[in-house]
């Protein structure tokens, strides 16, 4: 890292010489980030699945943007719920998307509790099954 010796000793550009991007006066920076629940470890198959079909989705979506008939909007946001079963950078994306409408991120997040406690599932194939 570069230090420019003019800097130095001025306090209002220390974040330029120590290389923080928090800048001296933010009031948020001091307040904790509120926490994202944690992206469980799926089998590698599943997750290659759900990378594809989300980013499918999302190419649908943006298509569906301009051709007629397909809901574009409604399919990106489909296809960013799926990829933040895979994705912590994607959930906290739809955490602060969701931000004007705490109770629809509450419903995502349950409805994401339910697709994640369906893919974990324990199959009957499974030696540890017990039926």
């Amino acid at each position: 890292m570069r230090v420019y010796p003019h800097f130095a000793d001025t306090r209002c550009c220390r974040h330029l010489v120590l290389g923080s991007r928090r800048r001296m006066g933010d009031k948020d920076s001091s307040r904790p980030r509120p926490r994202v629940p944690d992206v469980p470890a799926l089998p590698l198959l599943t997750r290659v699945l759900l990378i594809v079909l989300g980013w499918l989705l999302v190419l649908l979506g943006v298509a569906g943007l301009v051709l007629p008939g397909l809901q574009g909007i409604l399919t990106i946001a489909l296809g960013a719920a799926v990829l933040s079963l895979t994705s912590r950078v994607m959930l906290r994306t739809m955490r602060w998307c969701f931000q004007p409408w705490p109770k629809g991120w509450k419903r995502m997040l349950a409805l994401r509790a339910k697709v994640l406690r369906w893919l974990t599932r324990d199959r009957p194939d499974d030696p540890g099954y017990d039926r």
